[in-house]
């Protein structure tokens, strides 16, 4: 999605915000449902074509009971609950969960006894595709996360991100080196509890 008028014109968002607003779990969980929707998970949780002629689409039933097993929240119910029951760590598992399983259906040809299309997919294509609408809501909403290699990261001020981010410590004391990689790491992850524990690390450090 290109920029809208208003981020054209005006200074970038800083991303400082650490909390989804009840309109980013909605645009989320609908991001999701849409995908579900278009056959975007049919690669991990095929639908078999009943002439055996290929892959016809997703699976819903299977997708949800495997959700449910990883108490991932199923899009299609959710979407109507009381959004303020939902955690902001339940939608980052959604979008983790997600990026594993999502693939781009390619259309191969129509059925027309069934109605349906046989798919191919693009299973790196899809996950691109979701990656960028994810970290665009991000972006936009001035929201201090990013979906990288699949999870969802908590960002730094950038400079720091930058210093941060490619950091190898080499003290010549590995027990030192260990304790500051660990505050690193605990410092750029999204719990607020983790991030207070890289303190500790700094402090044993």
């Amino acid at each position: 999605m290109k920029r809208l008028f208003s981020e054209r014109m005006s200074q970038p968002k800083p991303r400082v915000l650490e909390t989804l607003d009840t309109n980013v779990r909605v645009a989320f969980l609908q991001m999701i449902q849409t995908r579900i929707a278009n056959n975007a998970f049919g690669l991990a949780f095929p639908d078999q074509c009943p002439d055996n002629r290929g892959n016809s689409g997703t699976d819903e039933r299977a997708l949800q009971a495997n959700m449910a097993g990883f108490h991932v929240v199923w899009p299609p119910t959710a979407i109507h609950m009381d959004h303020d029951e939902l955690t902001d760590a339940q939608i980052f598992d959604l979008l983790e969960y997600s990026f594993e399983h999502v693939a781009k259906p390619v259309p191969r040809d129509f059925h027309s006894y069934f109605s349906h299309y046989h798919f191919d997919y693009d299973q790196p294509g899809g996950r691109q595709d979701l990656l960028v609408e994810v970290n665009r809501l991000f972006e936009h909403n001035g929201l201090a996360y990013e979906l990288r290699d699949g999870q969802v990261e908590r960002m730094a001020p950038t400079v720091l991100q930058q210093v941060l981010t490619h950091q190898a410590f080499s003290t010549g004391d590995a027990t030192l080196d260990q304790l500051l990689t660990t505050a690193r790491d605990k410092f750029l992850n999204r719990d607020l509890a983790t991030r207070r524990e890289a303190l500790e690390k700094l402090w044993d450090a």
